[in-house]
């Protein structure tokens, strides 16, 4: 996995990097650490716009090693103050390793507000519009997405505990029936 997505909330703007050689060896939640440890400054707000979320597949995750589907999301916490990291066994890590994908890196907030969506594919990731999807529970979001895209697919959504900012919010990913139903809680 090579491919790292770095998208700005801030101006809806999604770039792609190669990772660097001294991450070659990182997946997962020793990813997610590295990139919070270099990236994050210790005294942010939780949050806040200099925080970010991370999210990573394993380091061997879309080959064919036995369960490594399993992707981590890392952040501050806004319930310790400290790094924290979760992680959910998802069709996404799968999918995410498939694309040589090493990571997602979402920084700062959208200045105006509003409802994202992230779509990752081969060619790329572009962030579009998304006010339809908010206030839906993460079970509406899938069911959405999926009419929307079909059945060949990742979820990854937040539910209107996310949407509030409430501290013990969680990463929802559909399972392998499309179900929202595994969670890397956040808090």
């Amino acid at each position: 996995m090579t491919k790292i997505f770095r998208v700005n909330m801030a101006d809806q703007s999604v770039t792609e990097e190669e990772a660097p050689s001294k991450w070659a060896l990182l997946g997962g939640r020793g990813f997610t650490s590295r990139v919070i440890m270099d990236e994050i400054t210790p005294g942010c707000h939780p949050l806040g716009p200099n925080n970010k979320l991370v999210m990573a597949p394993g380091i061997v995750t879309g080959s064919a090693a036995a369960t490594s589907g399993r992707v981590s999301v890392g952040a501050k916490s806004p319930l310790t103050g400290g790094t924290k990291e979760s992680n959910a066994g998802t069709p996404v890590s799968q999918m995410l390793g498939r694309l040589r994908i090493k990571g997602v890196i979402f920084e700062n907030q959208p200045a105006n507000g509003g409802w994202w969506l992230l779509q990752i594919g081969k060619d790329g990731a572009e962030l579009l519009p998304a006010d339809d999807l908010a206030g839906k529970s993460t079970s509406e979001v899938n069911e959405t997405l999926f009419e929307r895209y079909g059945n060949r697919i990742g979820v990854v959504c937040i539910g209107s505990t996310g949407e509030n900012l409430m501290s013990m919010a969680g990463v929802c990913f559909n399972d392998t029936e499309g179900r929202a139903s595994r969670f890397a809680a956040r808090g």
